[in-house]
């Protein structure tokens, strides 16, 4: 095959072949109830997630954490076995840290979109501003598998073309 047709080939291989974009964490619109409102954290674009984490920064001055909650995204609401953790919440400094999640249950891990977590707040101001910081997201990583058994006859033919080499000194 002429080389240049090979490369166009790949070019066109790689040109058509989609990209997986990477998972990504937002806050999702407010739901307020009076004083109290929620702060959705929404996942976009998971694949076979397993384990999650962030922290959310906010204006103490403004509002203050009352609770934070898992969301149905992972737990498929309570129909799944998960671990959650709430975090820390600093009404002083304006960090809820830590808050992270992990799916226990069997594979695969959930995928799509959806709320991770719902942070409760209160506060007199309608329109108070968030901001996700230490965003770390882990989707399923297949376990190490045995190597292939061509991996077997190079391995062993190196070995064998290694011990018939001669040393030249």
């Amino acid at each position: 095959m002429d080389s240049s047709l090979s490369r166009s080939l790949l070019l066109l291989f790689l040109l058509l072949t989609p990209l997986a974009a990477a998972p990504v964490l937002t806050v999702g619109d407010i739901t307020a109830n009076g004083a109290d409102f929620l702060v959705p954290i929404e996942i976009h674009g998971a694949i076979e997630l397993v384990n999650w984490q962030f922290d959310l920064a906010f204006d103490p001055a403004e509002v203050q954490v009352v609770s934070v909650s898992e969301g149905p995204f992972t737990s498929n609401n309570g129909q799944l076995l998960t671990l959650f953790l709430s975090g820390f919440a600093d009404n002083f400094s304006g960090l809820v840290s830590q808050v992270s999640g992990s799916f226990l249950d069997f594979p695969p891990g959930p995928s799509g979109d959806g709320v991770l977590a719902l942070v409760e707040f209160t506060s007199s101001n309608p329109t108070p501003q968030f901001q996700l910081q230490n965003v770390a997201i882990f989707p399923d990583q297949p376990a190490n598998p045995a190597p292939e058994p061509a991996t077997f006859v190079l391995l062993a033919g190196g070995l064998v073309a290694f011990r018939f080499t001669r040393r030249r000194i």
